[in-house]
């Protein structure tokens, strides 16, 4: 999972910085873009963004995946532990019971 989380790192580091930063302007996109009529410093916060957000949620999706794999992975290897700890426990109990009925005493009365 931190392998994950860290090949997600260069993305957020350049998606962020170039939304954030002042615009860089190269000399051949001082006019404005003619798709959309939008200015280079916006063309250049939507390309961060671009690069930012849908990139890291699929990451955010993917962790979160493993995740949850791994809580349940975690979850049954509680349960079984504690399900040995009861048999144990379980197991003492009827020994302590036994060495009671040897010792001729039962809960019906003296062993004839």
């Amino acid at each position: 999972m931190l392998y994950i989380f860290l090949n997600g790192m260069p993305s957020v580091l350049l998606g962020a910085g170039l939304t954030f930063m002042p615009p860089l302007y190269a000399p051949y996109i001082q006019q404005q873009v003619r798709a959309w009529g939008i200015s280079p410093a916006l063309d250049q916060q939507l390309g961060g963004l671009i690069m930012w957000v849908p990139v890291n949620i699929l990451f955010i999706v993917i962790m979160s995946v493993l995740f949850i794999r791994w809580m349940r992975l975690q979850d049954a290897r509680q349960r079984q532990a504690e399900a040995e700890i009861d048999e144990s426990e379980a197991g003492e109990i009827d020994e302590e019971e036994d060495e009671g009925v040897e010792g001729g005493i039962d809960a019906a009365g003296p062993v004839v």
